[in-house]
């Protein structure tokens, strides 16, 4: 692929991570995928990876509230574990 290709993948993956900013976003010019790996606490190992980058902000989206509510349990766990 051109260097120009590549910079199109990378402008298009800063663009993804300033919409998305609980998000960090590479483009991998081999691979040709971008790879979506997320700044909150979140289980290891866990990524989203799209070969068109359409599809990477639906899948973030689906997993940031499993965050939330992963949260959420920690802290009903933590408040029954005190009692």
């Amino acid at each position: 692929m051109s260097r120009a290709e590549d910079d199109a993948g990378r402008e298009i993956a800063e663009e993804l991570e300033q919409q998305h900013p609980r998000w960090i976003v590479i483009f991998g010019a081999f691979t040709r995928e971008f790879v979506c790996i997320p700044r909150f606490a979140a289980p290891h190992g866990l990524k989203v990876v799209a070969v068109y980058p359409k599809a990477a902000p639906g899948r973030m989206s689906e997993l940031e509230p499993l965050h939330t509510v992963r949260g959420g349990l920690r802290k009903i766990g933590e408040r029954s574990d005190e009692a």
